[in-house]
Parts: structure tokens; sequence; C-alpha cells
């Protein structure tokens, strides 16, 4: 059964996943040469937004050692879980993958 919670979140994301599930994309890419273009673009962008990630996780979280506590726990956290998926996508064939691994 659903939570109270997990209803309002897809009332709050119903709009834009309306406009996700439609977007002109799925139109446009009708080949195997338009979708290896894409995907080229796609791979540039996942490398690009894991870069200003890692780069936040290093701004906001402790990379050094000794270890010492963040200033902030919820952005630590934040950017760390970001990071995490990112890092350690699950891989279709079983185990863990990077999210840009998965498009080489």
């Amino acid at each position: 059964m659903k939570s109270i919670h997990l209803f309002q979140l897809e009332a709050a994301i119903n709009n834009a996943r309306a406009k996700l599930l439609n977007h002109r994309i799925y139109e446009s890419v009708t080949n195997i040469h338009q979708l290896q273009r894409f995907m080229e673009g796609h791979c540039y962008a996942v490398w690009d937004f894991m870069s200003l990630t890692k780069r936040l996780q290093a701004e906001l979280t402790c990379m050094s050692l000794p270890w010492v506590p963040c200033e902030n726990p919820d952005a630590a956290r934040f950017i760390t879980e970001i990071a995490m998926g990112e890092e350690c996508d699950e891989n279709p064939s079983g185990g863990n993958i990077s999210h840009l691994t998965l498009y080489q």
C-alpha cells in the first residue's frame, strides 16, 4: 500500500513526468545512426555531470585524510547519494557499473 507521502510525491512530479514521456526525442530518433549520434552527446553530458558532481562532493564532504566531519551533513548526504548512484549503477548483467560505462 502506498504511503500518503508517495502519493504526494507522484502528484508533484506528474506534470514533469508527462512532459518527459511525451518528449519529441522519442519521435526524432528513428534509426541506428541517429541513436549513435544522440548517445555520443549523452555520454558527454553524463561525464560532464559526474565531473560537476565530484567537484561538489569534494567541496561539501571531507575527501582528505584524516577524515573530519563536514559542515553541512544534509548537503554532504545529498551529493554523496548522487555520486553513488552514478558511480555504482545497477548493471543489467548483474553487479554494479558506473553510469557512463553502461554506454560504452
